[in-house]
């Protein structure tokens, strides 16, 4: 009888425990998720993506200068085998060679990162000239990503805003609306950083 009474008075606390909860115990208090528009929105989080922004020439010029100089008179094919001979010779240039597609890839990625800088220098709190100067920057380098790509392809997709959401479509841009937008973006920083 002793046997049973302990093994019912084990299952009772057994059961009252598992009513009480510990809710409180087991929330995570994470201090260190700080959400995009809360750290952008800061001077030096707004800083970092100026910074970002800037890095992400490396990738466009990191020493692989086969899309500048392929095909013209800065370079000229030799005897022993290189990187990309397509290129020299007018050939593959499309999005199946690795060369083309990282340079094409690697300019929007720039472009995306021009443009969250000017997409958070609406709403972050510092100061006006400081906001407008790396604005500035962020404009003309997107218009440099855009001279870069006209270079090489011709009219191309102009994407102005910063892409926050799914986008499935956009429309490609002719030659001279692409030089436009490239002369519009320069003629508006003339314009601002003149006394």
């Amino acid at each position: 009888m002793k046997k049973h009474m302990k093994k019912i008075l084990f299952i009772l606390m057994a059961g009252l425990l598992s009513f009480t909860s510990c809710s409180d115990f087991l929330d995570a208090d994470n201090k260190s998720n700080v959400t995009s528009d809360k750290y952008f929105n800061t001077k030096d989080g707004f800083e970092t993506l100026v910074n970002y922004a800037y890095a992400q020439m490396k990738t466009l010029y990191n020493g692989a200068p086969t899309m500048f100089n392929s095909g013209t008179d800065l370079y000229i094919r030799g005897r022993s085998a290189m990187p990309d001979q397509g290129l020299h010779a007018y050939a593959l240039l499309n999005a199946e060679n690795a060369t083309v597609s990282s340079f094409y890839t690697n300019c929007y990625k720039g472009i995306q990162a021009a443009n969250c800088v000017l997409y958070y220098a609406k709403t972050v709190s510092a100061d006006a000239s400081f906001i407008n100067l790396r604005s500035a920057e962020a404009s003309f380098i997107r218009a440099l990503y855009y001279f870069e790509l006209v270079q090489q392809f011709g009219g191309v997709s102009l994407v102005k805003e910063y892409v926050n959401k799914i986008v499935t479509e956009v429309p490609r841009a002719s030659t001279e609306e692409t030089f436009q937008f490239i002369i519009d973006e320069l003629e508006a920083l003339a314009v601002t950083s003149s006394p």
